[in-house]
């Protein structure tokens, strides 16, 4: 098990035990973390986690994904629906990416795409952040490579016992940024190591395997709210 793996875990684990006094009326103190997962042989979702990996490229917002398990994700690329997302659904694993680029009448950084996607509320406010997620790694990288980009992975805890891992990047090349939000999710502390292991995909080799090409970027800032 990798390091980055192991904290993913960790992490999830501890998010879930925090919500385990609110399941009852005697306040008990919440269970230890469990131990890591177990091998990949022994994991049944390895279906999705071990599967190999095939890009999906849209022209449309000049994008492309690497994503395992390929012929099992469901993708909405088009202008006319979710409003202008990328979505691609993977439903066995309860796994969504939604990816939208958009050019702008200036220059940009990371920053004016990460506000951006506050604006139109893909990525949460910041008391919401507070109250109901958990960091588990948040670095500046070149995703794509020549992209200025900041990529955040965290966890939510859900008022009925569901955990949710979230993948964001905020990225801006020139005058386009693009954003990019991968969230699953696990329905129970069963679905603990399978969540790390999604994670950890999602964000080392999903999103942090996106290509770009540097001028394709048919929208125009700001975009209308979300729907």
């Amino acid at each position: 098990m990798s390091d980055a793996r192991a904290a993913l875990l960790f992490a999830a684990t501890a998010s879930l035990a925090l919500l385990a006094p609110l399941a009852g009326c005697g306040g008990a103190p919440p269970p230890p973390a469990r131990a890591p997962a177990p091998s990949t042989s022994q994991r049944p979702w390895g279906a999705f986690t071990d599967a190999e990996l095939s890009r999906y490229h849209s022209q449309r917002i000049g994008v492309s994904f690497p994503l395992p398990d390929r012929p099992a994700w469901s993708i909405s690329d088009s202008d006319e629906r979710s409003g202008g997302w990328l979505v691609a659904k993977h439903l066995r694993s309860s796994t969504t990416l939604r990816a939208r680029r958009w050019d702008s009448s200036r220059p940009v950084t990371r920053l004016d795409c990460e506000a951006h996607a506050r604006e139109i509320g893909e990525l949460p406010k910041a008391v919401e952040i507070d109250k109901r997620f958990e960091t588990l790694s948040d670095e500046n990288v070149s995703a794509p490579r020549g992209w200025e980009a900041r990529q955040w992975v965290a966890t939510e805890s859900t008022p009925d016992g569901r955990v949710v891992g979230h993948v964001f990047l905020f990225t801006a090349r020139r005058r386009a940024c693009l954003i990019v939000h991968a969230q699953t999710e696990a329905a129970s502390e069963v679905g603990y190591g399978e969540l790390a292991d999604r994670l950890e995909l999602l964000s080392s080799r999903v999103v942090g395997g996106i290509m770009a090409e540097p001028e394709a970027s048919p929208l125009t800032l700001p975009p209308p709210p979300l729907p």
